[in-house]
């Protein structure tokens, strides 16, 4: 399942109300409120990982990997501290990526992308990017 953390994480903000009796850490031990380090309610775990796909802005050629820090690869990516491919054909730029909440996950939509039939579903996703 995939999560956007985004939404969810400014629905939970607006449903707390933060004060200083109810953060973790208070005088009176309490824990409720929002609390971005407690996972039992909050359905988007600290780390995400990500599956990103990348065109070269230098002849358009495209590369599918997966991260748990998709700025920090980005700038490896284009600091050639990448693979072979991906020095060569640099600089890149993000054209799509996926959040999930467990490596696993990510791992196995990596994998599914880089199929033929993966490759042909994430053209469909990016069907206005391609013909725009």
């Amino acid at each position: 399942m995939i999560y956007d953390c985004r939404f969810i994480l400014k629905i939970t903000n607006r449903k707390s109300k933060i004060n200083n009796s109810n953060i973790r850490g208070s005088s009176n031990g309490r824990t409720s409120g929002f609390d971005p380090d407690y996972r039992g309610s909050n359905p988007c775990p600290r780390a995400m990982f990500y599956v990103y796909f990348l065109e070269s802005i230098k002849n358009q050629k495209h590369y599918t990997g997966f991260t748990d820090d998709l700025k920090r690869r980005l700038i490896e990516h284009n600091a050639e501290m990448g693979g072979n491919f991906t020095s060569k054909n640099g600089p890149w730029k993000v054209i799509y990526y996926e959040a999930y909440p467990n490596k696993k996950d990510a791992q196995e939509a990596e994998k599914y992308y880089k199929t033929g039939q993966g490759r042909m579903i994430l053209k469909r996703k990016l069907l206005n990017y391609f013909n725009g």
